[in-house]
């Protein structure tokens, strides 16, 4: 009689407790699905707020610019019988609109290679990691460009120096005659070359022929020379292969800055002091988008990667936990 009762005294906590274990699986089920809608909405949110932020930056710099330009020269002038400024106007060897486009493609360019290749033989392999390393990069790259654009605008309407071209492009109305027989310094006068039939252009280059210092082409160009330099560098290992592209490549860096620079002293578009002006200005804006916005990538106690393909599942780890921790600190 005992045994019966004791098997079914048995039977019932056993069920309830089967009951219960099920309601707190669906529950912590929920509550875990929960948590995880609210960690995806937190992710999304901090993945795009450097973008945002970027963008807003962006269009702080596009704004200066715009009041830069509207406003012109702050103390337009130039020394009579300057021989500095007696140039003919050549045009522009390298063009802002190709300018434009390898500052914005010649870095992701770089990174997105370098980055695959890292990884090209190691266990766990992906696409979107390097490329998400070349968007970030760039985005930074291109934030920092637009400020330095922004600063060497508004040092330009300062300053307001006269291009080596400046009487070709403005033409001085009785420069020979009036202007120059009782000072030695002009600071009025008028563009000859202005006319009622001048196009938008041409006044735009009229005014421009008096915003010489510094050189923005020398500025951007060197930036991104110096970028990219520093880029190589830091993600470069040991041994004679990878030291020789290595240098190879930082050598085309240096090439490309170089030659951009001193093509604007040969068209006569700036004097020497301005493009060597320009290009410590955009080697010292590199300089600090290196060291202190992207620490993470050019920081010394990095764990660097080489450049070469490598085979290991540390260098795999710690491209995602650079770039992750390069997102979260923008």
């Amino acid at each position: 009689m005992v045994v019966p009762c004791a098997l079914s005294c048995e039977s019932e906590p056993r069920g309830s407790t089967t009951a219960i274990a099920g309601i707190d699986m669906t529950s912590s089920e929920s509550s875990e699905n929960s948590l995880g809608k609210q960690l995806w909405y937190k992710r999304l949110a901090k993945s795009s707020l450097p973008y945002a932020r970027d963008f807003i930056f962006l269009m702080c710099a596009v704004a200066v610019v715009l009041v830069t330009r509207r406003l012109g020269p702050v103390a337009p002038g130039f020394f009579c019988h300057d021989p500095s400024i007696t140039y003919p106007y050549k045009g522009d060897s390298v063009s802002v609109t190709v300018l434009l486009a390898l500052t914005l493609l010649l870095p992701p360019v770089l990174i997105f290679p370098i980055e695959l290749l890292q990884q090209r033989r190691g266990i766990t392999w992906s696409f979107t990691r390097p490329l998400r390393t070349a968007v970030v990069l760039g985005a930074r790259h291109c934030t920092c460009q637009s400020f330095l654009f922004a600063l060497t605008e508004v040092i330009k309407s300062l300053v307001s120096r006269p291009r080596p071209s400046f009487l070709a492009l403005c033409q001085p109305t009785n420069y020979s005659q009036t202007l120059c027989d009782n000072s030695h310094f002009i600071s009025q006068f008028e563009c000859g070359s202005l006319k009622p039939s001048t196009s938008h252009f041409e006044e735009l280059l009229i005014v421009d022929s008096m915003l010489s210092f510094p050189s923005g082409h020398a500025a951007t160009s060197c930036c991104t020379a110096t970028f990219m330099a520093l880029y190589l560098m830091a993600r470069s290992g040991g041994g004679r292969r990878r030291s020789v592209l290595r240098s190879f490549l930082t050598f085309l860096c240096v090439l490309y800055g170089s030659i951009i620079t001193f093509s604007r002293v040969a068209d006569y578009r700036h004097h020497l002091t301005d493009a060597l002006a320009g290009a410590a200005l955009g080697t010292a804006a590199a300089l600090m988008l290196c060291c202190c916005v992207c620490r993470t990538m050019f920081g010394k106690n990095d764990h660097r990667r080489p450049l070469l393909p490598q085979s290991s599942v540390t260098s795999n780890r710690t491209t995602d936990t650079q770039v992750t921790a390069l997102e979260d600190e923008m």
